[in-house]
């Protein structure tokens, strides 16, 4: 009877398969590339923000954290452009009092994963006309609207 050998690997960084790329102002929406491996905590995991949300929406994801404001998930490519919207997802019970006020402006929604998740998504209407410095400037106008929560 022979032995069995069991070995310990150590664990498997994640690969990032995402080349960052930076777009000016007057870029076309339709020709932001997606990121397929999203929805990671940047603060929870190894990757940098910039490769988990796209160049229109990167310094938006940034003010939020900067401000003490989960975001859970965000889109802004040019697969958005057949659905009409690109758009940043917010934890609704992460949010202050009065943020959550703000954020029921928007939609509001729950949904089931490992536990019941309620998610504000903010949205800002795209066409394939639409510029990388459009989303962006609408975005932020958002984003002001919300207080500093640190």
């Amino acid at each position: 009877m022979s032995e069995k050998k069991f070995e310990i690997q150590p664990e498997k960084k994640f690969q990032v398969n995402y080349e960052y790329k930076r777009y000016s102002d007057n870029s076309l929406l339709a020709h932001v590339e997606p990121i397929q491996e999203g929805m990671l905590d940047p603060e929870s995991s190894d990757r940098k923000i910039e490769t988990l949300v796209e160049y229109p929406l990167l310094e938006v994801a940034k003010s939020f954290m900067l401000k003490g404001i989960k975001t859970y998930s965000s889109s802004a490519n040019k697969n958005d452009i057949k659905n009409r919207e690109a758009y940043i997802i917010l934890h609704f019970y992460s949010l202050s009092e009065n943020n959550k006020i703000i954020a029921e402006r928007y939609k509001v929604y729950e949904q089931q994963s490992y536990k019941i998740e309620k998610l504000v998504k903010i949205s800002v209407a795209v066409n394939k006309n639409t510029t990388v410095g459009e989303i962006r400037s609408k975005f932020e106008k958002i984003v002001a609207m919300f207080e500093s929560q640190v």
